[in-house]
């Protein structure tokens, strides 16, 4: 889920919550986590409710490439 509204950020919690959750997993490409405080904020925010962040995701995912072939060759 994509959340972009002003203030998102502080309530990523009450997010978490009202879509009957308890703990939110964050991923993301590695030069974001790396070279930006953005993902290391998010964690902080999220606190207790924080179940992990996986930053390995590359920037051409092979699945965004797989639907291209398959729109392509029909």
């Amino acid at each position: 889920m994509l959340i972009t509204r002003l203030g998102s950020r502080s309530s990523l919690r009450k997010v978490v919550s009202e879509l009957g959750g308890s703990k939110a997993f964050i991923i993301t490409g590695r030069s974001l986590n790396e070279k930006t405080p953005v993902i290391k904020e998010l964690e902080g925010l999220l606190a207790d409710s924080h179940a992990g962040t996986y930053a390995g995701v590359r920037q051409h995912a092979y699945a965004a490439k797989s639907m291209w072939d398959r729109r392509s060759s029909n």
